[in-house]
């Protein structure tokens, strides 16, 4: 199963990693907080599900992106949502230069990424939630310059941008 659960347009988002915010925990499942509460997430969610939907192995994402640095990190989280409460189920994190290693700000860049397998079901009336930021508490935040993670001095606020069109897309593992 693949589809787009966004609008299309440009969706922009700023990423300071020197203002990270305690939204993204992660032990176990939890209770994500609502959509909209925070600036440096973009949430999307899809339509509600006609019946229930095996999903097993690894979620595909592909979307376009940009940012105004030379390089940051691209994080989404999959949720799935019941009765009105997003719950986390899995995340994966990417950063442009691994993407792209000629990466140079500005440009239009597509990120094309695979989760970590999942066994789920996703009941009838249920919807999946995805957030977009560039940070987890699980990860060294990104410093929005080019150059090993360890020996980058700079820090640079990101503007980054998700382009929603047909390059936007999820695709559900269904069994």
């Amino acid at each position: 199963m693949s589809g787009s659960i966004c609008v299309k347009g440009s969706q922009s988002y700023d990423y300071d990693p020197d203002k990270m915010l305690e939204y993204y925990k992660y032990n176990n499942i939890f209770k994500a907080p609502e959509m909209g509460t925070n600036d440096g997430v973009l949430s999307f969610v899809s339509a509600p599900s006609v019946e229930d939907i095996n999903i097993y192995g690894k979620i595909h994402w592909n979307m376009k992106v940009k940012t105004n640095c030379d390089d940051t990190s691209f994080f989404m989280r999959v949720y799935f949502v019941e009765e009105g409460i997003s719950y986390n189920l899995t995340e994966e994190i990417t950063s442009l230069s691994y993407i792209n290693k000629n990466y140079t700000a500005g440009d239009e860049c597509e990120i094309s990424i695979d989760t970590p397998p999942v066994g789920f079901t996703l009941k009838k009336g249920n919807r999946i939630r995805i957030d977009i930021s560039s940070h987890s508490d699980l990860y060294v935040p990104h410093s929005n310059t080019l150059g090993h993670w360890a020996k980058v001095t700079e820090i640079k606020i990101a503007k980054n941008v998700v382009i929603c069109d047909e390059n936007a897309y999820i695709i559900l593992p269904i069994r």
